[in-house]
C-alpha cells in the first residue's frame, strides 16, 4: 500500500510532464483541422441540433426534452468511452519513452483521462447553455455535478490502468475492450431511461455504475432533483476499480520495458 502511495506522490512531482502530455494530446487531436479546438464546441452544438430534428420531427419521442435528454446521456458516455480506448495503449504506444527515461509510468493513462475530461467539461458546458436559452430553468441541484463528475473519473481512471497494464503483454485486450464497449451502449440508459423497464430489467442495468451516473446527470440538470441514493453504489464500484487498478499498474509496472 505504501509503494502504491509513492506512485500516486509522484504523480505530483511529475505535474508538468502531464500537462505538456494533456497539451499534447490535445495538439495531436486537432492537428491539421482548419477549425481546431473549436470541434470541441461544435460537436455538442451539432449533436443537439441533429438529434433534435431526428427525434423530434422523423421519430417523435414521448420524452421532453429528448435532445437534452439524450446529450445528458451521450455526453457522459463519449466520455467514458474516449478516456478508455485511448488509454489502453497509452503505454505501448509512448514505448520509447518508456524504456529511455524514468517517470511516473501513471502519468501516461492519466493524460488520456484529463484531456476527455477537458471535452466533457466544454460540451456540458455549451449543453448547459444552451438548455438555459432554450428557456429551461437550472435548478440548485446543478451543485452536485462535480460529485457525479469526479465519480466517473474515479471509475474511468481505475479501469484505464487495469487496461493499460494487461495490454502490455496481452494484445487482445483492445478487441475485447472494443466488444464490450459495444455491448455497453446498449446495456447503459443512453438513448433509453432505465425506469421505462421493468423492476427485474432495471436490477440488471443497475449493476452498470455508468447507468446511476448518467441518471444522476439527468436527475440535477432536466428535472432539478438530487441524485438517487444509488449513485452510492457507483462510487462504491470506481473507488474499487481505483484501488485495483493502482495495484495491478503498480505490480505489471516493473515488466513494462522488458515487454516492450
Amino acid at each position: 500500500m505504501k509503494n502504491i502511495l509513492n506512485d500516486i506522490t509522484e504523480i505530483y512531482k511529475y505535474k508538468t510532464m502531464l500537462y505538456y502530455l494533456v497539451k499534447r494530446n490535445l495538439r495531436s487531436r486537432y492537428k491539421g483541422s482548419f477549425l481546431g479546438f473549436l470541434w470541441t464546441l461544435l460537436t455538442p452544438l451539432l449533436q443537439l441540433v441533429i438529434y433534435g430534428f431526428v427525434f423530434s420531427v422523423l421519430f417523435p419521442n414521448e420524452i421532453d426534452n429528448f435532445s437534452f435528454f439524450l446529450l445528458c446521456g451521450l455526453l457522459p458516455w463519449n466520455y467514458f468511452i474516449s478516456s478508455i480506448t485511448t488509454s489502453v495503449d497509452s503505454i505501448v504506444g509512448n514505448s520509447n519513452l518508456v524504456k529511455k527515461i524514468y517517470f511516473p509510468r501513471l502519468v501516461l493513462p492519466l493524460s488520456n483521462v484529463i484531456t476527455y475530461f477537458i471535452d466533457f467539461l466544454m460540451g456540458f458546458a455549451i449543453l448547459l447553455i444552451v438548455f438555459i436559452l432554450m428557456g429551461n430553468q437550472i435548478g440548485i441541484t446543478l451543485i452536485y455535478f462535480p460529485l457525479i463528475l469526479i465519480i466517473q473519473t474515479i471509475l474511468q481512471c481505475g479501469l484505464a490502468f487495469i487496461l493499460c497494464s494487461l495490454y502490455v503483454s496481452m494484445r487482445d485486450i483492445s478487441y475485447i475492450v472494443n466488444i464490450v464497449t459495444m455491448m455497453g451502449f446498449y446495456l447503459t440508459p443512453i438513448v433509453y431511461s432505465a425506469v421505462s423497464f421493468s423492476s427485474d430489467i432495471q436490477l440488471l442495468l443497475s449493476l452498470n455504475p455508468l447507468t446511476e451516473i448518467i441518471e444522476a446527470y439527468r436527475a440535477i440538470l432536466l428535472y432539478g432533483e438530487m441524485p438517487n441514493i444509488n449513485i452510492m453504489y457507483s462510487l462504491f464500484v470506481s473507488i474499487i476499480l481505483l484501488i485495483l487498478g493502482l495495484y495491478v499498474f503498480h505490480k505489471l509496472n516493473k515488466t513494462f520495458a522488458e515487454e516492450l
